[in-house]
């Protein structure tokens, strides 16, 4: 069964533009904690997604050089910048079976209605927190709702 981690960016400044708001210290702290409190099989095939934003990039950033993973695949997901729901449940059932597992660094409110699709759970998204789902599905095609289990949620 292919797991899903899914995780929100760190806190923002505000003073720019949305798309161009890099993370403040804050948030670059917290997501460097939670990256430590994370961990992945690293022999499992990953595919990492991000949106294109500045802040999701940096968080990813961080997020991928703490985990050392070996065998990953990174894509920034043009579709990514505030994408809901739909767009991420798009993105996952695309996804070929050899890929055991799924990092994705997005926005609300999208990531928060993907988890409750996916687990039925309201989770509080807050900056830089991030939630390990195990999908009860052996392919990321048949991902729907209520095919997740939350295992774990990372906060900062």
């Amino acid at each position: 069964m292919p797991n899903l981690y899914v995780f929100r960016h760190g806190e923002a400044v505000t003073s720019l533009p949305d798309f161009d708001r890099p993370l403040t210290e804050k948030g670059l702290s917290d997501i460097e904690k939670v990256s430590k409190e994370f961990n992945i099989d690293s022999l499992r095939k990953t595919m990492f997604a991000t949106s294109p934003a500045v802040r999701t990039l940096q968080t990813a950033e961080i997020l991928q050089r703490n985990l050392e993973l070996k065998n990953m695949t990174f894509v920034i997901e043009e579709n990514g910048y505030l994408a809901n729901d739909v767009i991420w449940f798009a993105f996952l059932e695309k996804l070929p079976k050899t890929f055991g597992a799924c990092i994705i660094v997005g926005h609300n409110p999208g990531i928060t209605n993907l988890l409750q699709r996916l687990t039925g759970e309201d989770i509080l998204m807050l900056p830089g927190t991030g939630v390990k789902i195990r999908l009860l599905t052996k392919e990321w095609k048949e991902v729907f709702d209520g095919t997740g289990e939350v295992t774990k949620i990372f906060t900062p």
